[in-house]
This record gives C-alpha cells, structure tokens and sequence, in this order.
C-alpha cells in the first residue's frame, strides 16, 4: 500500500497524502557497502529553494566534507531491494 501510495503521489497524485520512504539505496549501502563501486571525497553543499526547485546538493570547491556515492552495482542493488520488498518474511 506504501509503494502504491508513492507512485500515485508521483504520477500527479496529491502530494500530501505520498509516504515519506527512507532512501532504499542508502540504506542498502549501510548494509551492504560492497555495493558501492566508486566512492569519492568531494566537498557538498545545500543550494537553498528557488524558483519553484526543492533544495538540491551540489558540489563546491574546496575540502571534502563528504563522501559521495557516484556509482553502484545497480544489478545487485535492484535484486537485493526486490527480494526484500515481495519478501513475506517480516
């Protein structure tokens, strides 16, 4: 029902009534960090709201503050994610 609420909320449903869902990439990734093909230090920033855009990080010049995610086994990830969401195991 979660999942069918967020694609309605997605598809021009009204976004109020869309779940607020955890990432499930990231989330695997603290699971499972072998997932993770190319990490990379780099220092991010917040850009505030404009123009109607959501707030969005960006990379800046300067030290790194973060380590960024730039590439994973989307394979792996994609079963890993469907064998756990049509899983009947709580």
């Amino acid at each position: 029902d979660l999942m069918r609420a967020w694609q309605i909320g997605r598809l021009g449903g009204d976004s109020l009534a869309e779940p607020v869902l955890h990432d499930p990439l990231a989330v695997a990734v603290a699971i499972d960090p072998s997932l993770i093909r190319q990490l990379d230090p780099m220092r991010v920033t917040v850009s505030s709201a404009s123009k109607g855009d959501p707030p969005a990080t960006i990379p800046v010049p300067g030290l790194a503050n973060a380590e960024v995610v730039l590439d994973v086994d989307r394979t792996r990830f994609e079963e890993l994610f469907a064998k756990r969401i049509l899983s009947r195991e709580p």
